[in-house]
């Protein structure tokens, strides 16, 4: 949110100083209609969590008699309790768990993660 605004705003201050250079006569048209508009789509903040009640009924959709759906659950669980993103959750592998420590580390596009699955299975219904 803070740099949309501050791309606005720069802008905005871009648009100025182009009309200002053409009102004193610095170039021949004002060229402040060149200024590209800062992108502002709507609700394009961070996406909102499911209702509790939503994510109960998605997990308890999966079937977890069944390698996909114990895979299923598996995935949804992750997302959910550790707010992974769906490519955070692609992208890891089996060298990624350490069983014994009970954690998940998530390589992360600027940092490298370490979770608590302790804390996700406490979560757990």
């Amino acid at each position: 949110m803070q740099c949309r605004v501050a791309e606005q705003r720069d802008d905005r201050a871009a648009g100025v100083l182009l009309r200002w250079l053409h009102v004193r006569g610095h170039t021949p048209t004002s060229l402040a209609g060149a200024v590209p508009a800062a992108p502002g789509w709507r609700d394009s903040g961070l996406p909102r969590a499911a209702p509790p009640d939503q994510l109960g009924r998605l997990l308890a959709s999966c079937d977890r008699r069944t390698n996909v759906g114990r895979r299923d659950f598996a995935i949804l669980t992750v997302l959910a309790r550790l707010g992974l993103r769906a490519g955070e959750v692609a992208a890891l592998n089996v060298d990624d768990l350490d069983w014994r420590a009970g954690e998940i580390e998530s390589p992360r596009p600027r940092r490298c993660s370490v979770m608590s699955v302790f804390v996700m299975v406490a979560q757990m219904p």
